[in-house]
C-alpha cells in the first residue's frame, strides 16, 4: 500500500535511522531520512513532510535549535514535530513542548508506542 503521508527522520544514527524507515515503513508511511539537522534543513527547501520525528542530541545543531528554526518559518511552522531521544529528562520535556513542540517518545519504545504518539497526527493502520 502506498500512502501520501511522508516523515522526516532527524537523527545523527544511521543504523536508527534505518531501524525507524523499517517501523514506519511497515505502517505505510513514507520515510525520508537526514542524519543531521543541515541535512534536514537542505531537504525541506523542497518538502513539507507531514511529520518530523527528530532527535534531541546531534552534533552542531540541536533538535532543540531545529525545532526553533522550524517554528519561525512559515513554511514548516505548523508540521507536526515529535522528539524521539533518550534524553528523558524532564526539563528537556518541558523545554521540547515549550518551544513547540508536539510529543515527545522515549528511546527504546515499542512500536505499539510509537503508533500511539504518531496517531493524532497520522493516521496509522
Amino acid at each position: 500500500m502506498v500512502t501520501e503521508y511522508t516523515v522526516l527522520v532527524v537523527d545523527d544514527e544511521p543504523a536508527y535511522c534505518e531501524v525507524m524507515r523499517e517501523l514506519l515503513e511497515l505502517i505505510s508511511l513514507n520515510v525520508v531520512i537526514a542524519n543531521n539537522v543541515s541535512d534536514a534543513l537542505s531537504l525541506l527547501e523542497g518538502l513539507i513532510p507531514d511529520l518530523i520525528l527528530s532527535d534531541l542530541m546531534m552534533p552542531e545543531i540541536s533538535g532543540f535549535t531545529f525545532l526553533r528554526h522550524l517554528r519561525s518559518n512559515s513554511l514548516w511552522f505548523q508540521v507536526p514535530v515529535i522528539f524521539v531521544t533518550a534524553k528523558a529528562a524532564t526539563i528537556d520535556r518541558e523545554v521540547a513542548l515549550k518551544d513547540g513542540a508536539n510529543g515527545f517518545l522515549v528511546k527504546p519504545f515499542t512500536m505499539q508506542e510509537l503508533k500511539e504518539t504518531i496517531e493524532p497526527y497520522l493516521p496509522v493502520e
